[in-house]
């Protein structure tokens, strides 16, 4: 078996405006186009991350996906419940991640999180301390919630309701500087965005105003107010800035990194304001 790599191989580096992230990439970023291209997708985002790891930044990714590539690989996708479903994309998609990353010369770190892990302060802390052993060793933990137990995880008062929820949970638990919330639009727009008169919102400050769908996304339980709450409870909580942007975008870690405006953005200097 091959020991772990130390870093990254690619001598590629970039300078950052921010050294510490938590991305979560949605369902419909890694199932876009139908999930044909899910293995390009995920090469695209693993070649970004690489790049923020080799300039020196630590990354957390909060992955969705594992129900939507089940539905692929089961036969009877229809009838199935989706535990089954989790289990059998959960594998799928982490040897996705893995191989990728693998090439890359970075090993990444699997966690399947429930309400119970996050429930407690000492739970909080197990796993953020977990989560940070992983970053000093030059890992890559890959976080998910794992929907085969977490509806008899034991939490009564659930702390998150979709990875969302959980990205900016832990983002504000590991002092996270940057939130980014990826899905396959450009952000938050005034109207869905297949409508016509629909605008970008650029600055999250003005999401109150701006007529925010309430559905879920086709693919996953969260939607985009989710995301746009996910992103002000991170920002209250200490995170310098959280951006909702376009996953399938070319080098959009990359841009976003080096602190350009891409997507839907809200900084804490505003909320402070």
């Amino acid at each position: 078996m091959n020991k772990v790599a130390k870093e990254p191989e690619s001598s590629v580096k970039v300078s950052l405006k921010y050294r510490k992230f938590t991305i979560k990439v949605g369902s419909n970023v890694l199932m876009h186009e139908g999930g044909r291209h899910v293995h390009r997708v995920i090469s695209a985002l693993a070649q970004d991350i690489q790049l923020l790891m080799n300039s020196g930044a630590e990354v957390l990714l909060v992955s969705s996906g594992a129900i939507a590539l089940g539905r692929q690989l089961v036969a009877d996708e229809k009838n199935a419940k989706l535990p089954l479903l989790s289990v059998v994309g959960q594998s799928a998609l982490t040897s996705i991640y893995d191989q990728t990353f693998r090439g890359l010369g970075i090993q990444a770190a699997q966690l399947l999180v429930t309400n119970g892990d996050v429930g407690t302060v000492r739970c909080r802390n197990m796993l953020c301390d977990t989560i940070r052993d992983c970053m000093r060793n030059s890992l890559l933990p890959i976080l998910n919630e794992n929907d085969a137990s977490s509806a008899w995880s034991g939490a009564s008062q659930p702390c998150f309701d979709d990875n969302d929820s959980l990205a900016a949970l832990l983002a504000a638990a590991l002092g996270t500087e940057c939130l980014v919330l990826l899905t396959d639009v450009d952000g938050v727009f005034t109207v869905p965005p297949s409508c016509p008169e629909a605008r970008l919102v650029c600055n999250l400050v003005n999401a109150p105003d701006a007529q925010v769908t309430q559905e879920s996304s086709d693919l996953g339980r969260g939607g985009m107010s989710s995301k746009v709450r996910a992103a002000q409870y991170a920002v209250k909580q200490g995170c310098r800035r959280a951006v909702i942007a376009n996953g399938c975008r070319p080098s959009v870690l990359e841009e976003i990194a080096k602190g350009l405006a891409v997507g839907s953005i809200l900084d804490r200097e505003q909320i402070n304001a």
